[in-house]
């Protein structure tokens, strides 16, 4: 058969065939999948509202010298008082950026430990 191209001619190449050359790529976990979403979210005009008032109002709780500080009900009050969407998955990532943001408030926000996903 002249003329037709062989398509098995990388068989006789030494090495044979080699994968393509470029940046690797991996498919993102459920759980960088998760944050970068949230992430996202926090950049919007909504998402930073809602942090500036979630913030203010732990802060609040925090000098009324309360002992705890609930993250589920300070998202359900920027949902109630100010109509922003906030997806409940993202109120564990919402109490770590807490932490990290404002020390002080580690002893009264309640976390529960997490497993690793599968």
């Amino acid at each position: 058969m002249t003329g037709q191209p062989d398509f098995f001619a990388y068989r006789d190449l030494p090495g044979g065939l080699q994968a393509p050359s470029g940046p690797a790529t991996t498919i993102p976990t459920k759980e960088e999948g998760a944050r970068d979403r949230y992430l996202a979210w926090r950049l919007t005009d909504e998402g930073l509202e809602a942090w500036a008032l979630i913030v203010y109002w732990a802060l609040q709780v925090y000098e009324y010298g309360s002992r705890r500080i609930s993250v589920n009900r300070l998202v359900e009050r920027v949902r109630d008082e100010q109509q922003i969407k906030v997806n409940n998955s993202w109120r564990a990532q919402i109490s770590d950026d807490l932490i990290r943001a404002y020390p002080q408030l580690e002893p009264l926000i309640e976390r529960r430990k997490r497993t690793k996903l599968r």
